[in-house]
């Protein structure tokens, strides 16, 4: 039986970029919470200065919670596309990354915005896993 290998680079890459994503999305659904009221932009030299090592802290937080997720995700839908040509697709990786999260946000009892968040993110992660994935 053939067996394709893992994507271990896009596996990484995804764990890398889970937490910026992650932050970035909660931060978006934050804003959206606040829609009808006037959304404040304002942006310091300081903000802007603080981002970048805010951004690799969360990318190392991000690569720990995310690595075992991507790592068993990938393994599962490689081996679920070996058998079946329909979980090749890079949508069905998608979907599968997408609703990962969601009996445990369902269960929880999780908010709204951090159900979005945990959902992209997932679905960003299981795309980005996708790409490096060769059949």
């Amino acid at each position: 039986m053939y067996r394709p290998t893992m994507p271990f680079q896009s596996i990484s890459v995804a764990c890398l970029a889970a937490g910026p994503i992650f932050v970035a999305t909660l931060a978006v659904a934050h804003i959206y919470e606040m829609t009808p009221k006037p959304i404040p932009v304002s942006v310091s030299a300081g903000a802007l200065v603080a981002f970048v090592p805010a951004a690799i802290l969360v990318s190392g937080f991000g690569f720990i919670l995310s690595l075992i997720p991507n790592l068993v995700g990938s393994a599962a839908m490689m081996m679920a596309g070996a058998r079946y040509e329909v979980f090749r697709m890079r949508l069905m990786w998608a979907i599968a990354g997408g609703a990962l999260p969601l009996p445990a946000a369902i269960i929880g009892g999780l908010p709204p915005e951090l159900t979005l968040a945990l959902c992209a993110t997932g679905t960003a992660c299981a795309a980005i896993c996708r790409r490096g994935a060769e059949y």
